[in-house]
Parts: C-alpha cells; sequence; structure tokens
C-alpha cells in the first residue's frame, strides 16, 4: 500500500510538471491582475506639406502600390482589448480619461506630463503594466507613440530621459508591457512623444492608453 500511494504520488507530480501547474511553492509569486485604467487618446493630424510629403509611386504597403485615390479620412478605431472595470475603487486611478491633441503629419511632438497614474494601496508588492488598445491605422502606427514616465511630487523629468514606444496590444502577442514595479502609494508623471510619419492623411485617429495592476 505504502509503494502503491508513493508511486500515485509520483504520477500525478510528474503530470503536475508536464502541464505546466504551479507547485505549491511558487504559488505565492503568481501575481493576478486586479484592474485597469484606459485613457482614450484623439488625434487630429493635419496634412504634411507637400514639400514633406513621399512621392506616392515611391511607397509600397506589404507589398502593394500606395493608391492616392484610397486615401480616405479615417475615423476612430474602436477598442480592440477589453478593459476590465475597476471594481478596486481608487486602487488605480488617471489623472484625466481623454486626451486630444492637433498635430501635422511629419512631425514629433514632444507633450510633458500628459497625465498622471497613480497606484493607492498598502500592497507591498505589485507590477504596472501598459500598453495601446490598438494601433491608430494601418498608416499611423502605434508605436509612433513613445512615453516617460517618472514620479515625484512634485514630479522632476530626468535629465536625459529614455522614452519607449507604446506596444500595441494586439500585435504584442496579446500580452501588455511591464512600466513599473513598486510597493505601496505611487504617483507617476507620464511625458508622451507623438512622432507622426508625413504619409499619414489628414483626418482623426484615435487609440486607447491601458494600465493594468497585478498582484
Amino acid at each position: 500500500m505504502i509503494h502503491r500511494r508513493r508511486w500515485t504520488s509520483g504520477v500525478l507530480a510528474m503530470l503536475a510538471l508536464c502541464l505546466g501547474l504551479p507547485r505549491s511553492a511558487d504559488a505565492a509569486f503568481i501575481q493576478v491582475q486586479r484592474t485597469q485604467a484606459a485613457i482614450y487618446i484623439l488625434v487630429n493630424v493635419a496634412p504634411a506639406p507637400l514639400a514633406r510629403r513621399p512621392d506616392p509611386r515611391a511607397i509600397a504597403y506589404e507589398g502593394a502600390p500606395f493608391d492616392v485615390a484610397q486615401v480616405q479620412k479615417q475615423k476612430g478605431i474602436p477598442v480592440q482589448a477589453n478593459v476590465i472595470a475597476n471594481p478596486y475603487g481608487n486602487l488605480l486611478t488617471t489623472s484625466t480619461n481623454t486626451l486630444v491633441y492637433s498635430q501635422t503629419a511629419g512631425t514629433t511632438v514632444l507633450y510633458p506630463c500628459a497625465y498622471h497614474v497613480k497606484v493607492t494601496t498598502a500592497i507591498a508588492s505589485w507590477t504596472l503594466y501598459t500598453g495601446l488598445s490598438n494601433d491608430f491605422d494601418p498608416s499611423f502606427n502605434g508605436n509612433d507613440l513613445s512615453w516617460v514616465d517618472y514620479p515625484g511630487a512634485p514630479p522632476t523629468p530626468p535629465a536625459t530621459p529614455v522614452f519607449q514606444i507604446f506596444r500595441v496590444y494586439p500585435d504584442n502577442n496579446n500580452a501588455w508591457q511591464a512600466d513599473r514595479r513598486g510597493s505601496g502609494n505611487y504617483d507617476e508623471c507620464v511625458d508622451l512623444s507623438l512622432a507622426i510619419p508625413a504619409s499619414v492623411p489628414g483626418g482623426s485617429y484615435s487609440s486607447n492608453a491601458i494600465y493594468s495592476i497585478y498582484y
């Protein structure tokens, strides 16, 4: 009977290992998504001056010639990533839920302290993730928007900021990008840098910056 129990325990342990099930010793290190906060970003693009526009005869997109006749004003794209409602009150908040920018194609503009992200908790260890819900448009990639964040009261931007491009959730194997690990209360300011390609036609484009907290 003892040998049978040992054999059964060994088989179950091997099965758990093959299935990738967490061991009891590792369970405490597994973090769970608690809530999310979303910021809607609307960009009104003015066409680039003719001198800045690339020659449409020299442009190819995904192997197909660029057809000027098909360029039309784009509307906002619906959210493609599900955002979980906030059942935790003020655990994760942002200073605004909407950003509206007007910018000319072919330019790069810095938007200092575009918004704050705030964590209010007594939890000793949490992880903050971020990313965009979707590209602004096939011609206007979400990676054209970059960010850098910094804490402080008042926040002091770094002398040499290192911007990171926003990862786009569906383009990133349906995964968010890690922002910061922390403990307890936290408040950060986020600078944005938006580089709009000169080839983007005039129109309105939208996406959503999503923040998720795990612990």
